[in-house]
C-alpha cells in the first residue's frame, strides 16, 4: 500500500489492519465516524486514498428523489445515477401558473409589502401608499394576502362591498376611480368570524385571486402580507415568481424585537430571489400637536431602522410619525390628507360657500402639506418611485 493513503496508521504494513476490507488501509473512517455520513471522501487526509470514490459514495443519499431538488443538489453533478434521479419525478406546469402571468401581463410593477412582526403597520403603509400614488395619477390595485387578518376593506371604507363576477373574471372592488381592491373580507358570509385555514386551502385561495381577479391595465398592485415567512407569502412565490415581482417594501417600528424579525424577513427574500427596495420606519416619532415638540416614543436601542439598513446596505425609505390623525384616517378609509383638512375644518367651525370657501380650502391644503406626517409620506413615496425608476 502506498504511504499517500490518507494518512493511515497501518499504511506499510497493512495485514493487520482491522479496517483493511473496508478501506484498503484508511482508518479515517473509524477516527472520524464519517462513513457514510457528508465527511466521507471530503476530508484533506482523504485527497489520495485509493478507497475515496467508495466513501464519497457511501453518503446517506438526502430524501430528494422524486421532489423537485432530484438531480440538481450540487454533489450531485458527477453521479452515475443523476439522470435517473432527473426523471424520478414528472414535472408538468401548472396551467393556472399561465393563467395567472396573462392576469398579470398589464400590471407595470407588483410590490409586497413585507414585515416579519405583526402591527408594525403593514396595512396602513400599503393602503395610505395606494392612496398617494393615486393622487399623482397611477392606476393602483391592492391585493390584500393576510386571509386571517384581512384589514384592507377597513383601510378603504369599502367593508359592506361585495366582488362581482364578469365574463372578464373577478372585478375588484373600486375605492374610486384609480383604486381597485380585492380582499378575502370581501367574499366571507360573516365579517366577524374566524378564518380558520391550512396552509393547503391558503393557497387554494390565493391562486383564486391571482387567476381571476381582473385587475386590467394599472401601473402598481401592492400586496398586503400577514407578518412572518407564512404559507401566504410562499404562494406569492410559487405562484408570481420573484422574476415579476419588481421589489419588496419592508416595514418595521424602531425596537430590536421588530428589528430582529425584519432581519428574518430580509433573509427569507434574499432567499426567494425577491429584491427589497428598502425599509421603512412606522411610528418612528411623535409630534405634540400643542407645542410641536418631537420626541421618540419607541426610542430605539440599536440604532433602529436607518442603522438596519447600513447594515444591510438597503435603502432607507423615510420615517413616519406616530400621529391620531393617520390613525383617523386608517379606521375612516380616507387619506391622510384629507383627514387632516377634515379635522382643520372642523376646528374652525365654519360653513363657507362659493369661492370664498373654495380659495380657504386651497391655503388649508397647502398648509397641511408641510405638516410632518405628509411631508413623511410625500418623502417615502417619492423615495419608493424614485428606487423603481433606477430599476427599471
Amino acid at each position: 500500500m502506498s504511504s499517500g493513503c490518507g494518512g493511515c496508521e497501518n499504511n506499510k504494513n497493512c495485514e493487520g489492519c482491522k479496517n483493511r476490507q473496508n478501506c484498503g488501509g484508511c482508518t479515517k473512517q473509524e477516527n472520524e465516524k464519517c462513513f457514510g455520513s457528508e465527511k466521507a471522501g471530503n476530508l484533506d487526509k482523504c485527497k489520495n486514498c485509493p478507497n475515496r470514490e467508495k466513501c464519497l459514495n457511501s453518503k446517506k443519499k438526502e430524501e430528494c428523489f422524486g421532489s423537485e431538488l432530484a438531480g440538481k443538489l450540487d454533489k450531485c453533478k458527477n453521479c452515475p445515477n443523476r439522470d435517473k434521479c432527473l426523471n424520478s419525478k414528472k414535472k408538468e406546469r401548472d396551467p393556472d401558473l399561465d393563467e395567472i402571468q396573462l392576469r398579470l401581463k398589464d400590471v407595470k410593477n407588483i410590490i409586497p409589502i413585507l414585515s416579519g412582526k405583526g402591527g408594525v403597520g403593514k396595512s396602513t403603509v400599503t393602503s395610505q401608499l395606494a392612496f398617494y400614488l393615486a393622487s399623482k395619477g397611477y392606476q393602483v390595485g391592492v391585493l390584500d394576502l393576510d386571509v386571517t387578518g384581512p384589514s384592507q376593506p377597513k383601510m378603504f371604507n369599502v367593508e359592506v362591498m361585495t366582488v362581482h363576477e364578469t365574463f372578464l373574471g373577478w372585478d375588484p372592488v373600486y375605492v374610486n376611480e384609480n383604486i381597485g381592491v380585492m380582499s378575502i373580507g370581501f367574499v366571507m358570509q360573516d365579517r366577524d368570524s374566524a378564518v380558520i385555514w391550512r396552509g393547503p386551502r391558503k393557497s387554494g385561495l390565493i391562486k383564486q385571486f391571482l387567476k381571476s381577479v381582473n385587475w386590467g391595465e394599472i401601473d402598481y398592485l401592492l400586496i398586503d402580507t400577514p407578518p412572518g415567512t407564512s404559507d401566504e407569502h410562499l404562494s406569492i412565490i410559487q405562484y408570481i415568481g420573484s422574476l415579476k415581482i419588481d421589489g419588496a417594501i419592508l416595514v418595521s417600528t424602531p425596537q430590536e424585537v421588530s428589528l430582529m424579525d425584519v432581519r428574518r424577513e430580509i433573509g427569507f427574500c434574499q432567499k426567494s430571489g425577491i429584491d427589497i427596495l428598502g425599509i421603512v420606519e412606522n411610528m418612528s416619532y411623535f409630534v405634540c400637536p400643542k407645542c410641536n415638540f418631537k420626541s421618540q416614543i419607541f426610542k430605539p436601542t440599536t440604532g433602529g431602522v436607518r442603522s438596519l439598513c447600513k447594515e444591510e446596505n438597503l435603502d432607507f425609505l423615510g420615517e413616519i410619525p406616530i400621529d391620531i390623525s393617520l390613525r383617523k384616517a386608517c379606521d375612516k378609509g380616507v387619506p391622510y390628507l384629507t383627514e387632516l383638512i377634515n379635522e382643520t375644518k372642523e376646528k374652525k367651525g365654519e360653513e363657507k360657500k362659493g369661492e370664498e370657501k373654495k380659495g380657504e380650502e386651497k391655503n388649508e391644503k397647502e398648509s397641511l402639506e408641510k405638516h410632518p406626517g405628509i411631508v413623511a409620506f410625500d418623502l417615502f413615496t417619492s423615495k419608493v418611485l424614485e428606487i423603481l425608476k433606477n430599476k427599471k
